[in-house]
């Protein structure tokens, strides 16, 4: 079961380990609170290296805090540019734990 303090806990790791403001960082607790979806907004200015930087920081931060599910995902972490998705990270799924993984 994914709690709000949980989602919070991970949004403070993420905007510390990525530099993020955290008001840039949104959250909700889908599927009857067994998944997370996080969505990061970042400038238009923001480069390739640092979309990187972040996923991997939430990809890391995710496997380490988050429950894992069977057949399911249980995370997902979205960055957006504009508004629009450019990258995202997603996993949580013990039946297939490397799939969604950058």
């Amino acid at each position: 079961m994914i709690s709000n303090e949980l989602a919070i806990r991970f949004i403070d790791k993420l905007s510390k380990a990525a530099a993020l403001d955290r008001q840039s960082i949104q959250y909700e607790i889908q599927e009857e609170w067994r998944f997370l979806l996080v969505l990061v907004h970042v400038s238009s200015a923001t480069d390739t290296l640092t979309l990187r930087r972040i996923l991997e920081s939430a990809q890391q931060i995710a496997q380490d805090l988050l429950p894992f599910r069977d057949k399911e995902y249980s995370w997902m972490v979205n960055v957006l540019q504009d508004g629009a998705v450019v990258d995202s990270v997603f996993g949580g799924n013990r039946s297939s734990p490397r799939s969604g993984e950058i």
